[in-house]
């Protein structure tokens, strides 16, 4: 708490993102992350920040000099000291304190934390929050259970499967206090929420025992059937991995393990997904196992627009990826019988269409572009009997000396939406500055920019309403946008060294069709602004992922560096920044321009 309380009246100007003037803060030291109270997962250190006055003090946390920035702001990254083994979370405090001219003021802020560091050499021990499995699985035969072991360095450990397999070795990696070992479900195995037992033994230490949370099940029918209940399924690599399919409402799977919350289903004999087990409903015992077959092909122009339909008896999973040529469409539990394709005559967009069956199960369709036009987008959707998969032209551009964007829709996305209180929606700065009000301040100036260059602009939050992560795809397609701009300031995770590189702006995409788009944004970032290149990269985020148009993530700066905040929060740097946006946008439309041209 605070010793002495020193009412400072200083007056701080207007902030450019607000048409009040910021408030005096309300004490000395003002800390803005981590919130009080949260629980943090680290290693030997992490960052705190917040804000001084009068910022010529000398300032402390922990005992550690920490040097603020000119206007209060301050960011450090500080040591975690060990914690007592088995007692975790636990409190720590930074202790802050300000010393200006004569007197002290000091804030404790107390925060709860979990440790990853190498446990105690002089006990016996086994951390049993770092055990895994640490949730319910489901298994079958060929499926590995893989276990893991966080205590005392330099033991022999042993785990077991109760019911299934004894005394199996755990291997130390590297002296490091974490044990990890493998067992490969049989044929013949069976178990009922199993648990998994672990033992430590150490020549002079003693000997312990603990047992994970996760209980393993080996169901004597390895498969299920269930069917997609909300409207949109994430199929991930593994689980909490990456995305690579998305399965719509409707859609029946194969279902043959479980981990957690999260479900595998089986795809082909060498592929699975996993999918977050509240998207679907398990059917009963003896349903009728997902499969159709692919019959007619048929193309047809509309509008700006080729779609391919396909003809299923039943929606199945499907996965897209982009080829040289145009796209490839992998169809799950579909067996071809695709006597006939029709091809609309008025069509230039699509060359060709071939089929292949590359398993029992898989069939894929491989569609041939023309070289002439450019794939904008794609759009799926299922109909009673087929899938519909939508290819979008670029948009017809007005010749020269129209502008290119005339006629356009260009839909800009301020990242995240405001809070009243921790924790927060996004990144916050050193003085508190929210990311999704610095985000819409930036949108709004490219907005002005964009619509005086005669684009039609659609936001997808306009104030300080909040907006869901799954709504804003929505609302750019249902307003049919021709280019998508997401807004973002940066942060890092827990634990990280704020410090160990340069950090500035990088720019990202997710589909190759939105490549061009982020190159030409980062290109004009490189010749206009000052912070220094994280580059260009791939994404896989929620709005990079929209698929029916040129979308793109940027992260202009970070939020949680004083300097990047202060320049985040004045008006030059976001015209600055909304300028180079309208750049990078400019030329990209003007090279595909430049290409219809010449058509």
């Amino acid at each position: 708490m605070f010793k002495k309380v020193l009412i400072l009246l200083l007056f701080l100007g207007s902030h450019p993102l607000f048409a009040e003037p910021f408030p005096p803060p309300l004490t000395p030291i003002t800390i803005a992350y981590p919130d009080p109270g949260a629980t943090l997962s680290v290693s030997t250190a992490t960052f705190i920040l917040g804000s001084i006055i009068p910022s010529t003090g000398t300032f402390r946390i922990n005992g550690q000099i920490v040097k603020p920035h000119r206007n209060g702001g301050f960011l450090a990254y500080l040591p975690i000291p060990s914690l007592p083994a088995g007692k975790q979370p636990a409190e720590f405090v930074f202790h802050c304190e300000l010393q200006y001219q004569n007197t002290t003021y000091t804030l404790d802020h107390k925060i709860r934390i979990f440790s990853l560091q190498t446990p105690p050499t002089t006990q016996i021990f086994i951390d049993p929050n770092f055990l895994l499995p640490n949730e319910a699985m489901e298994l079958n035969p060929g499926d590995w259970l893989d276990v893991r072991l966080r205590g005392t360095p330099g033991a022999e450990g042993e785990w077991s499967l109760s019911g299934v397999k004894k005394h199996l070795p755990l291997f130390e990696m590297e002296n490091s206090g974490i044990y990890r070992g493998s067992y490969q479900i049989q044929p013949g195995d069976k178990a009922k929420e199993a648990e998994v037992e672990f033992s430590l033994k150490h020549k002079d230490l003693g000997k312990t025992r603990e047992t994970s949370k996760g209980k393993v099940t080996i169901p004597s029918e390895p498969f299920r059937v269930v069917e997609v209940s909300s409207e949109l399924a994430q199929g991930e690599t593994g689980p909490g991995n990456s995305y690579f399919m998305f399965v719509k409402k409707g859609t029946r799977l194969l279902m043959n393990g479980r981990q957690g919350k999260k479900l595998r289903a089986f795809l082909s004999e060498t592929e699975s997904a996993w999918f977050d087990s509240g998207a679907f409903q398990i059917l009963p015992e003896g349903y009728i196992h997902p499969r159709t077959t692919l019959e007619h092909i048929n193309t047809s122009v509309s509008d700006n627009s080729t779609i391919v339909s396909l003809s299923l008896g039943s929606p199945v999973p499907y996965s897209i990826e982009p080829t040289p040529e145009g796209l490839e469409l992998k169809l799950y539990y579909t067996q071809a019988r695709t006597t006939f394709m029709t091809y609309d005559s008025k069509d230039t967009f699509v060359q060709n269409i071939q089929w292949k069956q590359i398993g029992r199960q898989t069939c894929v369709v491989s569609i041939r572009l023309s070289s002439k036009e450019t794939l904008w987008g794609y759009h799926v959707s299922l109909k009673p009997g087929s899938l519909n998969l939508e290819l979008k032209r670029a948009p017809r551009l007005k010749p020269r000396p129209s502008s290119v964007f005339a006629g356009l829709k260009i839909i800009l996305d301020p990242g995240h939406s405001p809070r009243t209180s921790p924790p927060w929606d996004g990144a916050v700065g050193p003085h508190g500055t929210q990311e999704p009000i610095a985000t819409l301040a930036l949108a709004k100036n490219l907005k002005a920019l964009l619509e005086k260059a005669g684009a039609q602009v659609v936001m997808t939050r306009s104030g300080e309403e909040e907006v869901a992560i799954y709504e804003r795809p929505k609302i750019a397609w249902e307003n049919r946008g021709d280019l998508f701009i997401s807004l973002h300031y940066n942060a890092i995770p827990d634990g990280t060294n704020p410090f160990e590189k340069t950090r500035g702006f990088s720019v990202f995409y997710y589909h190759a069709h939105s490549l061009a788009l982020a190159q030409s944004i980062h290109r004009a970032y490189l010749r206009r602004h000052s912070l220094p290149d994280e580059g260009l990269r791939y994404g896989n985020l929620v709005v990079s992922r929209i698929s029916q148009m040129p979308a793109v993530l940027v992260e202009s700066a970070y939020l949680i560096f004083p300097e990047q905040e202060e320049l985040i929060t004045s008006r030059r740097f976001q015209t600055k920044i909304a300028i180079a946006l309208l750049e990078g946008a400019k030329n990209f439309l003007e090279k595909e321009r430049n290409k219809q041209q010449k058509k």
